[in-house]
């Protein structure tokens, strides 16, 4: 965490200050008397769902390319550096594959007008999501490709192309599992490019934070790790619960009722 705010802060800090925005403008919208004040309220959830993902696209494929850092893993770039052409198609790529991703589930779950647009934004945007997620993947793996980061990086590129055929094919379940499994998967092949790094040094290999030196204590992981067997399953139970009992589409009445109550 040292390393990466001291070469991404305004970044990160960006992503914090989007977040808040979203979450205040997501609980005030509905208490909101005007439609001006409404119209504030969704361009900052607009703002705060679109900077994050953008944000958060940049960073790791920046992680991934690599950044100037001195032997004591300060980095040395600053914003500007970060806003190359390969860090700019991961945040791109990664903000389309996040409103697919968020139009899929709509249409999953909502019937009627609102199922309708979100076909609509998914239309449009399932060609040029698959195109810069091919073109990330290929630029990935020339930069820092293994034959396991290229393996799971190419499983997430058919994983998304699975989603838009289940989307043509009106399975929308299909399709949200597709596009799920794509953003994880392209994770997941980040962090198998990265391997055994947490965070490369562009031009001297040496200065490279390896996850031996970033690593915890022995105590530490061990707690953690009992931590996580405990109550992961816990968290995993609970989310599985509530999307079974909030399982069913909301139609037309439903959604008309939660406009009127805000």
């Amino acid at each position: 965490y040292a390393s990466l705010f001291s070469g991404m802060y305004l970044a990160l800090f960006l992503v914090l200050f989007s977040l808040i925005i979203r979450g205040v403008s997501l609980e005030y919208r509905g208490k909101a008397t005007t439609a001006a004040g409404r119209a504030w309220c969704d361009r900052g959830i607009v703002i705060g769902g679109v900077l994050p993902a953008l944000l958060f696209g940049v960073a790791f494929a920046n992680m991934v390319r690599g950044l100037e850092m001195t032997p004591d893993h300060n980095v040395t770039s600053g914003f500007l550096y970060l806003l190359n052409p390969y860090a700019l198609l991961g945040g791109v790529t990664m903000l389309l594959l996040c409103v697919l991703h968020g139009s899929v589930f709509l249409a999953l779950k909502t019937r009627g007008a609102v199922r309708d647009r979100a076909r609509l934004v998914t239309r449009s945007l399932a060609v040029p999501t698959l195109v810069a997620f091919a073109a990330l993947v290929v630029w990935t793996v020339t930069i820092r490709g293994g034959i396991a980061s290229a393996a799971v990086a190419a499983t997430a590129l058919l994983a998304l192309g699975f989603a838009v055929l289940a989307w043509f094919g009106e399975r929308d379940g299909l399709a949200f599992a597709g596009t799920a499994g794509a953003i994880a998967l392209l994770v997941a092949s980040w962090f198998a490019a990265l391997f055994p790094d947490v965070l490369p040094a562009r031009g001297t290999p040496g200065n490279s934070l390896t996850i031996s030196a970033a690593a915890s204590g022995a105590y530490t992981l061990t707690v953690m790790t009992w931590v996580a067997v405990l109550f992961t399953p816990v968290v995993l139970g609970y989310q599985a619960w509530s999307y079974w009992v909030f399982r069913r589409r909301l139609v037309g009445a439903d959604l008309a009722g939660s406009h009127e109550t805000g």
